[in-house]
This record gives structure tokens, sequence and C-alpha cells, in this order.
């Protein structure tokens, strides 16, 4: 994951970790 990518929300994050 891109931490320096702060555009990233909380919605898509669970779409990464699913």
């Amino acid at each position: 994951m891109h931490k320096a990518q702060k555009g990233f929300t909380l919605i898509e994050l669970m779409i990464v970790v699913a």
C-alpha cells in the first residue's frame, strides 16, 4: 500500500484489504 497517497478513503482501504 502507498502510505504517501493520502487520497485513499476508508472504503477503498477495506476494498484493498478484502
